[in-house]
C-alpha cells in the first residue's frame, strides 16, 4: 500500500504538476483550507489545483479539485453528480449531471441559460481537444441544466471533459467542468459452462483481471481485484432470467427448459462485474435442453414439481436464500404455459346468440341439444381435479417459502431482490390455471373443497406479501445506496411490477360489457334476441327459451365465481395500491438521479414517474403513452417540483362494483405530491387513446352525382344495439362528401324517415373535424332500457331554380362514394376512494372526443382514478335502396373494351394452339436428302437464319465442309452436300432447323464451311440472311461454331450469294458483337412478350398460348394500375390530331408500366422454367410381318420430338405443377382485374373513361415500344459487355435411333439420282452472278419506281381532298375582284390613250397619272350622283 502511494505522488509531482506548491494555500488536517488569490493572480488568469488526501482505516483515496480566477463577480456554477459517480466513470452504465447555481435568485434563475460541451482529455498530457460525436450519445436535450448520457458510447481508459456553461440574463457566464475518467472492463479470462450432477451445469471463470483504482491495467495487481458474477439464462422473446449472483468463480446452477420458438436450445450469459458496477459478458450456447414435463399433461407438471420441492427444501434448510429464489424460479417455469381446459362456463356473453353450435378446430360446426348442453353444464370436463389440486398445494408451499425468504433475503442488493421477485412472479405466472383451478374445486364439492381454496387465496396473499417486503427493502435500499446502477434498479422494479401483474390479473372476476343488468330468462331472451337481428343465423336446434336457460344457468354461475373473487380483490387491493406506492417511491429516487421520466412495465401494468412543477402542470399538462392529463388548479402552494406518478391498468383493479363490467379502457392513477401527500393537483381533463377497442368500420356504397350541383337525396341506415343507454352515443361517418348536406336521425325498433324519429341532428361545420370525416355526439338518457336503434344519414344536395326556367334536364354522370360509419358508446368514470364505487357524476365527455379518442372533462372528482366506458356495440349496414341510382350508361367504353380483350384472346387461343402443334414440326430433326445408305457417321447441322426483314429465303442452297487434314494433292476437293430435306423447303426469318448428316467418316478437325444458294427464290425469297451453323459430333459430343452473320445476298451487303466461314474459336465466341447479337436475338424471341407470340422460339417450354394468357394479364393488370393511379388533376394537356392527351396521365401510364413488370415476370418465369409433363407409361410395339415399318416409326416419332431429346443440366427447372399455380394467377389477375376495373369506372363519367383508354393505351404502348425493347438492349448489353457469358446447351442424341433412320430415309428411290443432281448444286460461276445481279437491279429499281407513283398519286388525292374540303363558294367572287383591280396587262388605261410603263420616267409622273384618271372618274361619280 504504502510503494502504490508513493507511485500516486511520484505522478502528481512529476507528470501532473511539475511546478511546485502553492505557497498562498494553508491546509490544515480538519479537511479545511484557506488560498489567498491576488489581484496579479486574477489578472494572469491563474488556475490552482487542490489536492485533498483522505486517509480511513489504511485505505487511502486522493480527491484533485481546479479552481480557476476570472475577472468580475459571475455566479458559482455547480455540477451535481447524480449517476454513475464514482471515482471511474462506468461504461455500462447511463451518466447523470446537473448544473445549479446555488446564490442565483429566482428572479436569476428563471431566465438562466444552460448548454453542455464534451471534449476528449488526455489525463496524462492534459490536453483536450474538440469531440464531434457527444450529442449523438444523449438522452437529454444539450440545452437544459441536465445531462444524461446512454451507456456504452464512451472509450475505455479515456479522459472526458464535461462543460456545463451557465449565462445570466445580463449577460455573465460562467463555466464548471466535469472530469470524467473511464473504467476499463475486466479482461483476459474465460468462461466455460460443462455438464454437472443432478441436471445442474458447473460454470467455471477462470483469470479474469481488472485494475481497480489505478490509472491502467497490470496484471501483477489486476489478478487480485475483487469481483462480482451474475450469471443469466436469456431467449429469443427477451426474457432473462438469474440463476446466480455471487463472488465464487466456480457454481452450479439449474438451468430451465429452453423454449419451443427457440428449439429449446439454451443461451447463458456470465457478467463479471468489478466494483464499478461495470461488466464484461461471456455469451455460452449449451446446446438444447429438453423439458422433462410436457405443459398438456398435468401429471408430468406435478411430478415436476415435487421432484423440484425437494431442492428448494433443502436449500431452505440450509439457508442459503439465493439458491432457494433460482430453484423456485427453474421449478415453476412449466406453470406458465400449463395447459387448461375450456368448458361451457368459458362462453362469452356475446356468444351466447351461438349456443347449441360448436365450432371444430378444421373450422366445421357440430349442433348441440338442449339435453346435450344440459349434461355439458352439470358435468363439466375439469380435467382431473386431484391433480390440480396437487399443483396447486405445491405452489403455495413454493410462494409460502418464497414469502419467508423475502424477509430473510439480503436487502443491501437489487440483484437479490429482483431474484426473489421473479421466482415468485414465475410461481402465478398462470392467470388461466390458477383462477380456473378454485372455480374447479368450488364446482365438484371434493373432500378438500375448503382446504384447497383456503390455498389458492393464500398462494396470492403470500405473493402479495411477499412482494410487498421485497419493495420495503428496495425503498430503504434506495434511500442509502451512493453509488447505484440504474439499469439494475430498473430490473428489480419491473420484477416486482410483474408479481403484482400476475397476481392480479389471477384474482380478478371475468367479467363482460355484453353481459345483461338482470340474469332472468326473459331479460337475456330479450338480448339474445337482439343480437340475433345482427349477427348471423345459425341452425342450432334449440328455442329461444332453451338458450336463454343456458345462458342464465352460465351467467349465474359465473356471477357467482365474480362475486367470490370480488371478495378477494377487495382484501388485497389495498396491497396493490401500497406496493405501487412503494414502487413509486423507488422511481421518484430514479427519477431524481437520472432527471428524466422513468417508466416500468410488465403485463398488464405500467407506472411512469416524473417531476413537474405545479404550474408547469398547469400549464402544460403531462403526457405518457396513451394518456394526457390537463389541471387547472392546484391547493398546493410549494414552488418545489411535485413527484408525479401515473399508473396504467389495462385492467381495472376495482372490478366489485356493478358499474366496473362497463369499463373497456385503461384504469388511470395519478398521483401528485410529495412524502405522504398525493393529490397536490387533479386532473381537470383526461384524454385517452381508445387503441384496440375500434373494430372496423362498416362500409355503404352510395352514388353521388358528379355535377355537385346536381340534386341527390339519400337515406344510409346504421343498425346497431344501445346496450348502456346512459351512456353517450358517437356517430363517426367518414368519406363523407363536404358539397353535401347530412342529417342524422335516430329511432328505435325500426329505420327513421324524415317525418318519423326519436332525434334529429343537421350537421354543422363544427361537427367536420376533418374534411370528409363527420362527428356528433348525443347524450345519454334518450332510452331508458337497452334496445336496437337505426341511425339514419340523410345525404343531400338540393337545386333551387326560377319558375320562369325551364327545368334543366337530370344529369346521369354519377360517382361511387363509400360512406363508412360508426357509433360508439361511451362514458366517463372516476373511482370514488370513501364510497368505494364508480362515479357516473364528476367527470362528463367533453365534446372534443372522437372516435378514436376519449376525452374527459372532471369537476372535483372524489378520486385519482379514472377509466372510460367506450364500447362498440354490434351493428349492421341496412342496404336497401343503396343502388337504385346506381347508373352504367356512361361506362360502355370500358365495358367494351374488356369484352372486346378477352374475345379477341379466345380467339387467338385458337391460331395459338394451332401453332403451338404445327411448332413441334417445324423443330423436328431433318435428314439431308443426300445421306448415303452406307454412311454409319452421324453428325447435326443447326443453320440459324437471321431475324433480319427478309432474312429467309426459298433458294437452293449448297455447303461443303473442308477438315484441316493436310491434302496430298492440290486438286483436293471435298464433297458438296445440298442443305436440304426434299419436305420442307427453304428457310424462314428466325428460323433455327436442325439436320442429321451422315458421312462415311470422321471429319477430321473442320475448319472451313463453304456454303451458297443458286438465288433461285422468287422475289425478296432469293436472298439469305445466315447468322451462324453449329455442327454437332453425335459419337464424341464435340461442337464446332461456324459465325457467319452477313448477307448472301446480291442486293446487299457485297452482292455476294456464297460465303466460306472459317471455324470460331474461344475468341470469336466472347466478342462484344457476336454476344450482343446472340442475346439480343435471344431476348427478342423470348423476353419479348409481344414478339414472342409470333416468333416463339425453338427448345422453349414456353408455348405460345401461354405467352398470350401473360398478355392478357398484362394488359388487365395495366388497365387495373392506371385505374387505381388516375386521378382528377391531369395537369397540362396538349392535342394530337383529334387525340387529346395529359402529362398526368403519361406519367401514369409509365408508373404503371413499371409496377405491372414484376407480377409479369413472375408468370413467365413459371411458364418457362416449369418442366414439361411427362409420363413414364410408353407402348411397347413389336416388328411384325404385317407391319415391318410400325416400331421403326413410332421409335422416329420419338426421335423427332426436340423435348425427348434435348436436355439443359445447367439450367434450373421447376416441377411440372407450377404450371397450374401460374395458370391461377393469371386467372385470378384477370377476373379480379376485370372486376375492379369495372367499379373504378362507376365512379368516372364518360368523358374521364376516355381519357383514362387513352392513358392505357400508353401504357400499353410504352410496354410494347419501350418497355420491353429497353429491357432487351439492357440485358444484351450487360451480358455482353460486362458479364461476356455465353452458354449453349447440352444437347443428348440416341445415335442408334438417329443412324436406323437416316438409313431408312437413305434408301429411297430419291437418293439414287442425288449424285447427278450434287453436280448442278456447284457454287454458280461469276459470270452467272454478274448477269443476275444486273437483273436483281433492274427488278429493284423499278418497283422503287413503281412505289414512289403510287406515293405521289396518294399525296396528290390527300392535297386535292384536303383543298377542296375547305372550298367556299364566295372565293369565286373575290378572285373575280381581285383579277380586276390588281391583275391587268403590261398596260394601264389612261382615259382615251395608252399608257406604256416605258413611258413613266418616275414615280411621281405614274402617280400623277394614276391620281388624275381616279380624280376624274370620282368627280364623274359626284356628278351623276347630283343629277340623279
Amino acid at each position: 500500500m504504502k510503494n502504490q502511494e508513493t507511485d500516486y505522488l511520484d505522478w502528481l509531482e512529476d507528470d501532473l504538476v511539475p511546478s511546485s506548491a502553492c505557497k498562498m494555500f494553508n491546509g490544515i488536517e480538519d479537511g479545511t483550507g484557506s488560498l489567498t488569490v491576488t489581484f496579479k493572480d486574477v489578472s494572469e488568469g491563474k488556475g490552482f489545483l487542490v489536492y485533498l488526501r483522505v486517509e480511513f482505516e489504511e485505505s487511502v483515496s486522493y480527491f484533485i479539485q481546479h479552481a480557476q480566477s476570472v475577472q468580475g463577480n459571475p455566479p458559482l456554477l455547480e455540477i451535481e453528480c447524480r449517476l454513475n459517480c464514482m471515482k471511474k466513470t462506468a461504461l455500462t452504465s447511463i451518466m447523470s449531471l446537473k448544473a445549479t447555481c446555488p446564490f442565483c435568485t429566482l428572479e436569476q434563475q428563471k431566465r438562466l441559460k444552460f448548454w453542455w460541451k464534451v471534449k476528449d482529455f488526455d489525463i496524462f498530457s492534459r490536453i483536450s481537444t474538440t469531440n464531434d460525436y457527444w450529442q449523438s450519445w444523449m438522452l437529454s436535450e444539450s440545452d437544459t441544466n441536465a445531462f444524461v448520457m446512454q451507456p456504452n458510447v464512451l472509450n475505455a481508459s479515456a479522459g472526458y471533459l464535461i462543460e456545463a456553461h451557465m449565462q445570466l440574463a445580463t449577460g455573465e457566464t460562467s463555466i464548471s467542468i466535469w472530469t470524467v475518467n473511464t473504467n476499463v472492463l475486466p479482461y483476459g479470462g474465460s468462461c466455460e459452462i460443462e455438464d454437472a450432477i443432478w441436471g445442474e451445469k458447473k460454470v467455471t471463470t477462470n483469470g479474469w483481471n481488472d485494475e481497480g483504482f489505478r490509472t491502467s491495467t497490470d496484471t501483477s495487481y489486476d489478478w487480485k481485484e475483487q469481483l462480482i458474477y451474475r450469471i443469466v439464462q436469456t431467449n429469443s422473446e427477451g426474457k432473462d432470467t438469474l440463476l446466480y449472483y455471487g463472488s465464487e468463480a466456480e457454481n452450479y446452477i439449474k438451468v430451465k427448459p429452453g423454449i419451443d420458438t427457440d428449439g429449446y436450445n439454451v443461451t447463458i450469459k456470465i457478467q463479471i462485474f468489478d466494483i464499478f458496477i461495470d461488466y464484461t459478458e461471456c455469451t455460452k450456447h449449451i446446446g438444447q435442453v429438453l423439458p422433462n414435463y410436457t405443459t398438456s399433461d398435468q401429471n408430468s407438471v406435478s411430478s415436476f414439481l415435487y421432484s423440484s420441492a425437494e431442492s428448494v427444501d433443502y436449500y431452505w434448510k440450509t439457508g442459503n436464500v439465493k439458491q432457494v429464489a433460482m430453484n423456485a424460479e427453474v421449478a415453476g417455469t412449466p406453470v406458465t404455459d400449463l395447459y387448461t381446459t375450456t368448458t361451457i362456463f368459458d362462453t362469452e356473453p356475446a356468444q351466447w346468440v351461438n349456443i347449441g353450435v360448436e365450432i371444430l378446430s378444421d373450422g366445421t360446426n357440430v349442433t348441440k341439444t338442449f339435453d346435450e348442453l344440459w349434461n355439458m353444464y352439470e358435468h363439466p370436463d375439469y380435467g382431473d381435479v386431484i391433480i390440480q389440486s396437487d399443483i396447486i398445494e405445491q405452489l403455495t408451499t413454493f410462494s409460502t417459502i418464497l414469502a419467508e425468504t423475502s424477509n430473510a433475503v439480503d436487502g443491501t442488493s437489487t440483484v437479490n431482490l429482483d431474484q426473489v421477485a421473479n421466482s415468485i412472479g414465475t410461481i402465478i405466472g398462470n392467470k388461466l390455471f390458477t383462477a380456473n383451478s378454485s372455480a374447479t374445486v368450488r364446482d365438484k364439492m371434493c373432500y378438500k373443497i375448503h382446504y384447497i381454496i383456503d390455498n389458492v387465496v393464500l398462494l396470492f396473499s403470500k405473493a402479495f406479501d411477499g412482494n410487498k417486503g421485497l419493495l420495503e427493502k428496495l425503498v430503504k435500499l434506495t434511500s442509502n445506496e451512493t453509488y447505484l446502477k440504474y439499469e439494475d434498479y430498473i430490473s428489480t422494479c419491473q420484477g416486482m411490477l410483474r408479481v403484482l401483474n400476475n397476481a392480479l390479473e389471477a384474482i380478478l372476476p371475468k367479467t363482460s360489457v355484453d353481459t345483461p343488468t338482470t340474469l332472468d330468462i326473459y331479460t337475456i331472451m330479450s338480448d339474445i334476441s337482439s343480437r340475433q337481428e345482427l349477427s348471423e343465423p345459425n341452425n342450432a336446434d334449440l328455442t329461444p327459451a332453451e338458450r336463454a336457460f343456458i345462458a342464465s344457468q352460465i351467467a349465474m354461475k359465473n356471477e357467482l365465481d365474480a362475486d367470490i373473487k370480488n371478495d378477494d380483490v377487495k382484501n388485497e387491493i389495498q396491497v396493490l395500491l401500497d406496493s405501487i406506492s412503494y414502487l413509486g417511491h423507488v422511481l421518484q429516487m430514479l427519477n431524481y438521479r437520472k432527471q428524466m421520466p422513468v417508466y416500468v412495465q410488465n403485463g398488464h401494468i405500467n407506472s411512469t414517474e416524473d417531476k413537474k412543477l405545479i404550474g408547469e402542470l398547469i400549464q402544460k399538462g403531462f403526457q405518457i403513452n396513451e394518456v394526457d392529463l390537463s389541471f387547472v388548479e392546484s391547493n398546493s402552494q410549494s414552488t418545489k417540483e411535485q413527484a408525479i406518478q401515473v399508473t396504467l391498468y389495462d385492467h381495472t383493479p376495482f372490478s366489485w362494483d356493478e358499474e366496473s363490467k362497463f369499463i373497456s379502457s385503461k384504469t388511470v392513477t395519478v398521483s401528485v405530491g410529495e412524502g405522504n401527500t398525493t393529490n397536490s393537483a387533479i386532473p381537470s381533463k383526461i384524454k385517452l387513446q381508445n387503441t384496440g377497442l375500434v373494430p372496423t368500420r362498416k362500409t355503404i356504397k352510395v352514388a353521388i352525382p358528379v355535377d355537385k350541383n346536381e340534386t341527390t337525396s339519400q337515406m344510409l341506415v346504421y343498425k346497431m344495439y344501445w346496450k348502456t343507454p346512459a351512456d353517450s352515443l358517437i356517430i363517426s361517418i367518414n368519406n363523407a362528401m363536404n358539397h353535401l348536406n347530412h342529417t342524422i336521425y335516430i329511432r328505435m325498433t325500426e329505420a327513421p324517415t324524415e317525418d318519423e324519429y326519436d332525434w334529429k341532428k343537421v350537421t354543422e361545420s363544427s361537427d367536420w373535424i376533418s374534411y370528409n370525416e363527420i362527428k356528433v355526439i348525443l347524450d345519454g338518457g334518450l332510452y331508458t332500457v337497452p334496445t336496437n336503434v337505426y341511425i339514419g344519414v340523410l345525404v343531400r344536395k338540393e337545386t333551387y331554380s326560377a319558375p320562369t326556367l325551364t327545368r334543366r334536364r337530370r344529369s346521369l354522370s354519377t360517382t361511387v362514394v363509400e360512406y363508412e360509419i360508426i357509433g360508439a358508446t361511451v362514458g366517463c368514470r372516476v373511482w370514488d376512494t370513501v364510497k368505494q364505487k364508480w362515479d357516473k357524476m364528476s367527470c362528463q365527455l367533453s365534446a372534443a372526443s372522437t372516435i378514436n379518442e376519449t376525452v374527459c372533462e372532471c369537476s372535483n372528482p372524489p378520486g385519482n382514478s379514472f377509466a372510460t366506458t367506450f364500447y362498440v356495440p354490434p351493428n349492421t349496414i341496412d342496404f336497401g335502396s343503396v343502388f337504385e341510382k346506381f347508373d352504367l350508361k356512361n361506362n360502355a367504353a370500358v365495358f367494351a373494351t374488356v369484352v372486346s380483350l378477352v374475345l379477341l384472346y379466345s380467339l387467338l387461343c385458337v391460331w395459338a394452339f394451332r401453332q403451338d402443334r404445327k411448332d413441334h414440326t417445324r423443330w423436328a430433326l431433318s435428314y439431308l436428302s443426300d445421306n448415303g445408305p452406307y454412311d454409319d457417321y452421324l453428325y447435326i447441322l443447326t443453320v440459324f437464319t437471321g431475324l433480319h426483314r427478309n432474312a429467309g429465303t426459298k433458294s437452293r442452297i449448297g455447303f461443303m465442309i473442308i477438315d484441316g487434314k493436310p491434302k496430298k494433292s492440290h486438286f483436293y476437293e471435298p464433297d458438296v452436300r445440298i442443305l436440304d430435306d426434299e419436305t420442307h423447303r427453304g428457310f424462314d426469318a428466325g428460323s433455327i432447323r436442325k439436320f442429321v448428316m451422315s458421312v462415311p467418316k470422321p471429319i477430321n478437325d473442320p475448319t472451313v464451311v463453304k456454303i451458297w444458294h443458286d438465288n433461285s427464290g422468287q422475289g425478296n425469297s432469293a436472298s439469305w440472311y445466315l447468322n451462324k451453323i453449329i455442327l454437332e459430333d453425335v459419337q464424341t459430343g464435340g461442337r464446332y461454331m461456324f459465325i457467319c452473320d452477313q448477307w448472301l445476298s446480291l442486293d446487299h451487303d457485297d452482292g455476294c450469294i456464297d460465303c466460306a466461314i472459317p471455324v470460331s474459336d474461344e475468341l470469336d465466341k466472347h466478342k462484344f458483337s457476336f454476344l450482343f447479337n446472340e442475346k439480343t436475338r435471344q431476348n427478342t424471341t423470348d423476353n419479348h412478350l409481344w414478339l414472342s407470340v409470333a416468333i416463339r422460339p425453338e427448345d422453349s417450354n414456353f408455348t405460345r398460348i401461354e405467352r398470350l394468357a401473360c398478355c392478357l394479364t398484362l394488359l388487365f393488370l395495366t388497365m387495373i394500375s392506371n385505374a387505381m393511379f388516375y386521378g382528377q388533376n391531369t395537369g397540362g394537356r396538349f392535342s394530337i390530331g383529334p387525340i387529346t392527351l395529359s402529362l398526368s396521365g403519361i406519367y401514369i401510364s409509365l408508373i404503371s408500366a413499371i409496377i405491372v413488370a414484376p407480377p409479369i415476370f413472375l408468370v413467365t418465369y413459371m411458364f418457362r422454367s416449369s418442366r414439361p409433363y411427362s409420363t413414364n407409361e410408353k407402348k411397347h410395339l413389336t416388328n411384325t410381318k404385317a407391319n415391318p415399318e410400325r416400331t421403326l416409326k413410332c421409335r422416329t416419332d420419338e426421335k423427332t420430338n426436340t423435348n425427348a431429346d434435348v436436355t439443359d443440366d445447367s439450367q434450373f427447372s421447376l416441377p411440372f405443377w407450377c404450371r397450374y399455380v401460374a395458370w391461377g394467377i393469371v386467372t385470378l389477375a384477370v377476373f379480379v382485374s376485370g372486376f375492379f376495373l369495372i367499379l373504378y369506372r362507376m365512379e368516372w363519367g364518360k368523358t374521364k373513361s376516355e381519357e383514362w383508354l387513352l392513358c392505357f393505351l400508353m401504357s400499353f404502348i410504352e410496354s410494347m415500344l419501350l418497355v420491353d425493347p429497353l429491357k432487351i438492349i439492357l440485358l444484351s448489353l450487360v451480358f455482353s459487355w460486362i458479364l461476356k457469358s455465353y452458354k449453349e446447351k447440352t444437347v443428348k442424341y440416341d445415335r442408334e435411333k438417329l443412324l436406323l433412320e437416316t438409313k431408312r430415309r437413305a434408301t429411297s428411290p430419291l437418293s439414287y439420282l442425288l449424285d447427278v443432281f450434287k453436280k448442278t448444286q456447284a457454287p454458280l460461276k461469276p459470270q452467272k452472278v454478274a448477269r443476275l445481279k444486273e437483273k436483281r437491279q433492274l427488278r429493284l429499281k423499278m418497283q422503287e419506281i413503281f412505289i414512289e407513283l403510287v406515293l405521289y398519286i396518294i399525296f396528290l388525292a390527300v392535297l386535292y381532298c384536303v383543298s377542296f374540303s375547305n372550298r367556299d363558294s364566295r372565293w369565286y367572287n373575290v378572285k373575280h375582284h381581285l383579277e380586276q383591280q390588281l391583275v391587268t396587262s403590261n398596260s394601264i388605261s389612261a382615259g382615251d390613250s395608252t399608257l406604256k410603263y416605258d413611258q413613266v420616267s418616275c414615280l411621281s409622273c405614274l402617280r400623277y397619272r394614276l391620281m388624275g384618271k381616279s380624280n376624274t372618274r370620282r368627280t364623274q361619280l359626284d356628278n351623276t350622283s347630283s343629277t340623279g
